[in-house]
């Protein structure tokens, strides 16, 4: 049942935020999670990584100056990222391989921010626009994925806390 409450949570922040309202989330140490439309105390300010601005790791790459490494730490210092899906410990059944990665941006991204996903310490190429993300050759067991936004010099802005997953495919049956 709390899945189900989580996703449609989700759904709500990223269908009241393409109408340019503003969403206020809250988690306290049992797990559990609020959402407001107003802020409240221990809340902060949720925004989807579709509204802002980011650029693929392939874009161009441009230097900042001194102007620009003061807002890169001030932003930094603001930024927030988490996995929403899949959760920790969760078990993920899909054939192929394939595995759909939700991600939950808090603050706003800076020009030239690319995301980076590490799937078992190694960084892996992925597919797909922010916040859904799709990994290819994710195979049955266990697995740790982790989140990142680096700025255009590849420094890590924010990173999410690492989840520990399980993924499980259909059993091939032998002719």
């Amino acid at each position: 049942m709390k899945k189900g409450w989580t996703g449609f949570a989700f759904l709500l922040v990223l269908l009241t935020q393409a109408h340019g309202q503003e969403i206020w989330r809250q988690a306290d140490g049992q797990g559990h999670v609020r959402y407001a439309d107003e802020p409240f105390p221990g809340a902060v300010r949720v925004q989807s990584p579709g509204i802002a601005g980011w650029r693929s790791p392939e874009g161009p790459q441009s230097s900042l100056t001194a102007q620009g490494e003061a807002q890169a730490a001030k932003q930094e210092a603001a930024l927030g990222l988490e996995i929403a899906s899949p959760a920790a410990s969760e078990t993920v059944w899909g054939a192929g391989g394939e595995l759909e990665v939700r991600l939950l941006v808090n603050g706003e991204l800076q020009d030239g921010s690319a995301f980076s996903i590490l799937l078992d310490g190694v960084e892996a190429p992925w597919q797909g626009e922010p916040p859904v993300l799709r990994l290819a050759e994710v195979w049955r067991g266990e697995h740790r994925l982790r989140a990142r936004v680096l700025d255009d010099h590849g420094r890590e802005l924010a990173a999410s806390e690492e989840v520990r997953f399980f993924k499980r495919e259909p059993a091939i049956p032998k002719t």
